[in-house]
Parts: C-alpha cells; sequence; structure tokens
C-alpha cells in the first residue's frame, strides 16, 4: 500500500501540471498489450494487421459495417449507430462529427481517428475501378529490416566438431542475424498485393515466404478475392477463425469480433493461416457465399515409433537440425463454405469445413502424465459444421454458433448484449465446449487456447456515470469437465477485471486496471511424520493479481510523458506467494517534419519469473514491442524515426538490459553468458 500511495503521488505532481494530446498509435497499442502482452506471437500479428488500417485509414464516407468489424473497439450498437448516422445525415464533413453520435465516447472517439478518415467523393479524382486505373494510381510500400545483437548466445557460440557430431542439436545452422523484407501495393481499398520474406536468427536463409493478391468490390458479384495467404472466420469461431484475436476486455464489445470473412495475412506470423484461394459472393442483396481451399506445408512433431505425429508446431523456427527436420514435413488440404444471410433484424449463417494431413495425428495419452491429451485431435480427417445466427433490437442484441465436430463433440456459444444507456452496456457470454469437440482450426471466446473442455458464463459491464470518467469490468467463471495439463480431475477457474479511466482534462488521463486469474491445478502434499509420511495430491487454486496505475501528459505539443507502474503478486500453493513490480517512464519528441525519438526506461524488481511484467515500447513499424521483465535489473531504449526524403523513413531503436542479480541471461542454446544485453534493429521504409 505504501508503494502505490507514494506512486501515486508522485504521479499526481506531475499529472496535473501537464496535458494529455490526441491518442496516437503508440497509445492503442499500448492498450492492447496491458491484456495481451504474455502471447507474443499473437501480439505481432494482431499489430501488424491493425497497424496496416491505420497506415491506410478506412473512409467513413463509403465504410461498411463489415469494414467497421475489423476494430474491435467498437460495439454492435456504435457500429450501427455510425451507419445510421451517415445514411440519415448524408456524408461525414469531418472526424468531429462523430461527437454527434451519443454511443460514442471520447475515448472510443480517439481510437476512430486512428484508424478511419474523411474524404468527400467529389475530391476523389480516380473514381475509375478498371485494372488499368487501379494499377496506374496504387500505392507502394518497400520495408526492410535487419537485427543486429551485441552479445553471443550460447547456440552461435563454436563448438569443437566432436561435440557437433555426437549433439548437432547443441548448434544454430545460420548466423545470428534476423532479416525480412516486404513489398506491399494497395489502390483505392480495391486492389492489393504483398510480398514477404523473413529469415529468424538462427536460420541460414530466408526461410519464410508469404504472398497474396487481393480484390475487394463493394457492389459487384464478387465481394472478396484473395488468391495467395490469406485468413478465415466465420461466425464466433466455433469451426475456423485464422482472424487476429483479442483477449477478453477488447472482444466483449463487440459480438461480431470473428465474423469478418476472409482477410489478407499481411503479418510475418508463420501460423494461424491460409494458402490457396478464397472468394465471397454477393448471391442476392440478402446472402453472401464465401468459398476457400487451401494447401500448405506445416510442422510437426513425429512419435518415437514414427506411425504418426504427435503434435503440430507453431512457432516457425528452423535454427537446429532438429527443428529443421520438422519443417514442412506434414501436408494439409482444407476447403470450407459459408452461407450467410442478413434479413430486417435478424442473421442467420452456415459454415463447414475439412481439412486431411499427410500424416495422421495420434498424440500419446496411455500414461498418467499424459491421459489429459484423451480427447486431443487424432486421425488424419476433420470435419466441422455450425450454424449461426442472431437478431438485433432497439436496445437487445444477440449472437450465437452452434458447432458440430466430425465424432459427435459439440461446442456453442451465445452472447447477448443490452445497452441500458447510450453509454452503459451490459454483457452475458454463454459457451459450453464439449470434452469431444475437436477442430484444427478454431479458436473463440475463451480461457483455453483450443475450443474444447470448457464451460464458462462471463458477464461484463461498461458505462460511463459521469462526463470524465468510464468503467469497464468483467467477471468470468470456467469449469473443466476433463482433465487439463497439471490437474488430475475436473477444475476451475475465475477471472475478474475492472478498468477506470478518468480524464482530468481534455488533455490530461489516469488509467488504473486491476486483473485477478485464478485456476486449480494439482498441488502435490505430504502429511504425517517419519516412516508414516504419504504423499498426495489435491487441486488448489494458483492465484495471479496485477495492478497497473498509468498517466500520460504533454509537456509542450512536442514533447510527451507516458508514467506507468505494475504490480503482480503471484500466490503458489507450493512455494508460496511471490511479488513481482515495475516503474517506466517514456518520453517522446517530436516535430511538424514527423521526426520521432522515444526514449523509455524501466525498473523492475520480481521474485521469480513467474511474476515478471511487462511494458510495452515504441518498435519499427509492424513490430510488436512488448517486453517482459523478471528478477532484478533496468532496461532503456531508444528509437528514431527520421524522414529522410519525402519518402524514405528511416528507423532505427537500440535497447539495453541490465540485470543486477544474474550472471547469465536465458537457458540452453538461448543462454548469454553476461548480466547484460544490447539490440540494434535498422529498418528503412520507401513508399511511393
Amino acid at each position: 500500500m505504501k508503494f502505490l500511495c507514494v506512486l501515486i503521488g508522485l504521479m499526481a505532481i506531475s499529472g496535473n501540471a501537464f496535458s494529455q494530446s490526441e491518442m496516437e498509435w503508440d497509445d492503442f497499442v499500448s492498450e492492447i498489450y496491458d491484456e495481451m502482452g504474455e502471447d507474443e506471437q499473437t501480439m505481432e500479428v494482431i499489430i501488424s494487421e491493425l497497424e496496416e488500417i491505420h497506415m491506410n485509414p478506412m473512409n467513413l464516407n463509403d465504410v461498411t459495417e463489415d469494414d467497421l468489424h475489423r476494430l474491435p473497439f467498437l460495439s454492435e450498437n456504435q457500429i450501427r449507430d455510425i451507419v445510421f448516422y451517415r445514411d440519415k445525415n448524408g456524408l461525414f464533413m469531418s472526424m468531429g462529427e462523430l461527437m454527434l453520435i451519443n454511443s460514442l465516447d471520447f475515448e472510443t472517439r480517439q481510437r476512430l481517428r486512428l484508424f478511419c478518415e474523411v474524404v468527400h467523393p467529389e475530391k476523389d479524382v480516380h473514381k475509375n475501378t478498371s485494372l488499368r486505373d487501379l494499377l496506374k494510381y496504387s500505392r507502394h510500400e518497400i520495408i526492410g529490416r535487419t537485427d543486429v545483437p551485441f552479445y553471443t548466445k550460447d547456440g552461435f557460440k563454436n563448438k569443437p566438431d566432436s561435440i557437433i557430431l555426437k549433439s548437432p542439436n547443441k548448434i544454430y545452422r545460420g548466423n545470428s542475424n534476423y532479416h525480412s523484407f516486404r513489398y506491399s501495393m494497395s489502390s483505392k481499398n480495391t486492389l492489393f498485393a504483398d510480398l514477404q520474406f523473413e529469415k529468424d536468427a538462427g536460420e541460414d536463409y530466408f526461410d519464410y515466404y508469404s504472398a497474396y493478391v487481393q480484390y475487394k468490390n463493394k457492389t459487384g458479384l464478387v465481394r472478396n478475392l484473395i488468391i495467395g495467404d490469406y485468413r478465415a472466420g466465420f461466425a464466433q469461431g466455433l469451426v475456423v477463425n485464422s482472424n487476429m484475436s483479442f483477449g477478453k476486455y477488447m472482444s466483449l464489445g463487440n459480438q461480431n469480433y470473428v465474423n469478418r470473412g476472409f482477410t489478407k495475412h499481411s503479418s510475418l506470423s508463420e501460423l494461424n493461416h491460409f494458402r490457396g484461394a478464397a472468394i465471397t459472393m454477393k448471391l442476392w442483396n440478402k446472402m453472401d457465399c464465401s468459398m476457400f481451399v487451401s494447401h500448405m506445408k506445416i510442422d510437426g512433431t513425429m512419435r518415437s515409433d514414427s506411425i504418426g505425429l504427435s503434435s503440430l508446431l507453431s512457432d516457425g523456427y528452423h535454427r537446429t537440425q532438429l527443428e529443421r527436420s520438422k519443417k514442412g514435413n506434414v501436408g494439409e488440404l482444407t476447403f470450407g463454405t459459408n452461407m450467410q444471410m442478413l434479413l430486417p433484424g435478424w442473421q442467420i449463417g452456415l459454415t463447414a469445413i475439412h481439412s486431411h494431413l499427410s500424416v495422421p495425428l495420434m498424440p500419446a495419452s496411455d500414461t498418467p502424465s499424459t491421459i489429459y491429451k484423451r480427447f486431443n485431435p487424432k486421425g488424419s480427417d476433420f470435419t466441422n459444421y455450425s450454424v449461426n445466427y442472431g437478431f438485433v433490437r432497439e436496445k437487445i442484441s444477440m449472437v450465437g454458433e452452434t458447432a458440430s465436430s466430425f465424432d459427435g463433440g459439440i461446442a456453442t456459444i451465445n452472447n447477448i448484449q443490452y445497452n441500458i444507456g447510450s453509454q452503459t452496456i451490459l454483457s452475458l457470454i454463454q459457451r459450453y465446449y464439449s470434452k469431444e469437440y475437436t477442430s484444427l482450426h478454431a479458436h473463440a471466446f475463451g480461457d483455453n487456447s483450443s475450443v474444447q473442455n470448457e464451460n464458462g458464463v462471463c458477464m461484463s459491464l461498461s458505462l460511463s456515470p459521469v462526463r470524465n470518467i468510464k468503467l469497464a469490468m468483467y467477471a468470468d467463471y470456467v469449469y473443466f469437465p476433463f482433465l487439463r495439463f497439471q490437474t488430475s480431475e475436473s477444475s476451475h477457474a475465475i477471472d475478474l477485471y475492472g478498468q477506470i479511466n478518468y480524464d482530468f482534462s481534455k488533455k490530461s488521463s489516469w488509467q488504473l486496471r486491476y486483473r485477478l486469474k485464478s485456476k486449480q491445478k494439482d498441488c502435490k502434499l505430504v502429511v504425517g511424520s517419519n516412516g508414516n509420511k504419504v504423499d498426495y495430491t489435491k487441486l488448489y487454486y494458483f492465484t495471479n493479481q496485477s495492478l497497473r496505475l498509468q498517466n500520460s501528459f504533454d509537456i509542450s505539443s512536442h514533447i510527451s510523458l507516458k508514467s506507468t507502474a505494475s504490480l503482480n503478486i503471484i500466490f503458489n500453493p507450493n512455494s508460496g506467494t511471490s511479488y513481482g513490480y515495475g516503474f517506466g517512464e517514456l518520453l517522446k519528441l517530436k516535430d511538424s517534419s514527423n521526426r520521432h525519438i522515444d526514449l523509455s526506461l524501466a525498473y523492475f524488481n520480481t521474485d521469480n519469473y513467474d511474476a515478471r511484467v511487462y511494458s510495452y515500447e515504441p518498435s519499427l513499424v509492424y513490430a510488436s514491442g512488448v517486453t517482459s521483465y523478471a528478477y532484478h535489473g533496468i532496461r532503456a531504449a531508444l528509437h528514431v524515426s527520421l524522414p529522410i526524403f519525402k519518402s524514405f523513413t528511416f528507423n532505427c531503436k537500440l535497447a539495453t538490459t541490465k540485470y543486477f542479480n544474474r550472471e547469465s541471461i536465458g537457458t540452453a542454446l538461448e543462454m548469454i553468458d553476461s548480466s547484460h544485453r544490447e539490440d540494434l534493429q535498422l529498418q528503412i521504409r520507401y513508399k511511393f
């Protein structure tokens, strides 16, 4: 408590003296990582795809409801109100008109400015959408990036040939630098193309390639066509969802956060996408038909008896001899369809998907340590189908999906929202995912990474009791009927969340966030004494509490500061209570020429790795910037963005981390034999 009081006092002195300008991209990214910082791979995909919208904002004068569903912070009510306002009052004249829509609070309007703009049709002198015209007036971007570490991990050290011959997986085959290249083209929100290459540190060549061409048309028979790499998400994600998925807080307000159909795969992530062709057609005014087919090579781990796969891999690393032997050793053929009908106040749809693996999945589940995998996906062929439904009334709306898998498993999720007032929304989400339900490409709202073995009810409330205060909270109760990893029987979990935003003035704000996550896991106990000791296992709650306080303000129109403090309290029945806390300061400098200099400094002190804290720091374009801190130390990072010419921008980030109680960093091949590490990232952008 003393820690918190001192912190509030210090931040209040500075926070009341200055002010905060309009929300910037880094501010929005910081909000996302606060909830999802633990999943760095998912963050990379989310940031990349949202940043692409930010770089190519949507025009409010021709945006559709489907387009607005790509923004996770908008509720169904807010999306309908934006489109209704435009249809009733005519085209938007400026972004300032958003103030006239009662359901859009100040924070939501600030976020919308990052992804939307107002362009009048009469100012669009290139209205023709012929292929020749689209190519003539297209915009292009080339980005090259390289990362240079100023340290040597154990996997890159020179080792005697005798050791390499005996243990070939004790060395990385490539050098320690990271490289990536991206070319993208867009034209009038109609034609898109992209080509990407990536080499991870430790790989000896460009190991990942991605490309696509996309055509979109709001009025023709073909509404969306993608050839190459793409993502797919329909209904609530019980059958297929490879789109970016947000955490519980971001997903609560947007009931259709999954139902975005086909989107281009524009990130460098090697997981959760398809490779082939996808098309959406408008059969008639109220019905869409979507079809897709995909064939790609994926990574898998073979069983020791070589009769099948023990698991599918998604990390995308091919650095050692063992990792390279798993590259593309499984072929996956997937095809599916979705029919969606929209009627006045109603929606209904059907989705079906089938996947075939060239090598069957056969995870072991016949030992006490693997029995929890008993209902994991098995075999070579997987079929899923579902029906989705929904209705909208003046103040109440509901969406849901019920699905079945090839082996008879059932999954259902239903979300009902009640708009108590223009800025007060009550939501209830019920889900039932049977232990028998299996799907290779499902991802839906829930506590598990898979749509399986989970029953839950989540209630949320967001409101603005007074003009300057916004509250958001949810409570989620989860029941796992079958065994899970580290549990020997059915178990329970609780997830509580609360956040308050206070706009001290138009240019000053505070944010306080609290979250409690508690899950039952096995705890080994010993009773008795001397020769009468008996070991037994009992379920106990393992609890993680996190508290975060943030204050943002401007010193001037060119200088801004952001102060943050984090506190984690971890309860483990086996080892007791551990603590972790961190302080962070971010100084941002910018001028009228769009030159940026960002300096971040963080101090952290945690009892162990479980109590680690997370922080966001400005990073390169299409990079997440999420960093975790554990143990005791400091971190500093300098990010510079300099427009060299009109079309060229140079980005650079130099970061260092120093530990006070560690003689080495990392483990195994990732171990650095030092108490500090320094990294340099370089990036060139060329737009024409």
